[in-house]
């Protein structure tokens, strides 16, 4: 008995310990696709699933779109990538239900889906054996869900909905924020191209003219070293007139 509380008490710490990883690390997420990578990862490694997937909803199309469609199957009887929101799936029923679909063997994926024809063909060509289903609600809205999937039967225990419940939670608080971020990203960037013009001018290079004397080329200023320029007066240039002597002391 005290070996198992122990246990318990050790997976509920963990847990927590992973949802405070995955907040710090949405803080740092940018973009929807680092977002639903930290998700993804740190869900897959607190529960054991298999795979992990994040859906997001068009709410104009009513389609449902997979974010990293490495994360559900590809199998016979699956419907994966872009669908409509009235395809049966563990997803888009989180998502219209705005509840938490936890599918614990087969046979209870049969008793939620009896509707679905090519079941069997989706489980015979599948290793998954249950399925969970969150939605991500953002103001009371449905705007995606989170899908985990594992090779073996597996029943969510009441501790691991409620951290399931706050990391979607988490997620669907950044999937808003990263969407807001791209959207305005896309957005200057738009008004940056059009305030660009379609060509640029083009520059002509003008040759420059060397100025000219008014005397013409090579004339200086007086007191140059060009062909016209006058020479300053050697020292002794003024001597006596001839027949004149300097006087004597």
């Amino acid at each position: 008995m005290r070996g198992r509380l122990t246990e318990q008490l050790s997976a509920a710490a963990l847990r927590t310990a992973r949802l405070q990883q995955a907040t710090s690390m949405l803080a740092e997420a940018l973009t929807v696709e680092q977002v639903v990578e930290v998700i993804t990862e740190v869900g897959r490694s607190a529960i054991g699933a298999d795979r992990s997937a994040v859906a997001l909803l068009d709410p104009e199309r009513l389609r449902v779109h997979t974010v990293n469609p490495d994360g559900v199957p590809d199998s016979p009887g699956h419907p994966g990538g872009d669908i409509p929101l009235d395809i049966p799936s563990v997803v888009t029923l989180a998502i219209t239900t705005r509840r938490p679909v936890l599918v614990e063997n087969p046979d209870a994926l049969r008793r939620t889906f009896a509707e679905v024809a090519d079941l069997d063909l989706f489980l015979s060509h599948t290793d998954e054996r249950a399925w969970v289903g969150m939605p991500l609600l953002a103001a009371g809205s449905a705007i995606g869900a989170l899908r985990f999937s594992f090779s073996r039967p597996r029943k969510i225990t009441d501790e691991e909905r409620v951290f399931l419940e706050a990391l979607a939670g988490q997620c669907a608080l950044a999937l808003e924020r990263a969407s807001l971020f791209e959207r305005e990203h896309t957005t200057a960037e738009t008004l940056q191209r059009s305030l660009l013009p379609d060509r640029l001018p083009s520059v002509r290079r003008q040759a420059g003219r060397g100025g000219r004397g008014r005397h013409g080329q090579g004339a200086v200023r007086r007191g140059g070293h060009g062909p016209g320029a006058q020479r300053p007066a050697c020292p002794g240039a003024h001597r006596p007139p001839p027949g004149c002597r300097a006087g004597r002391a």
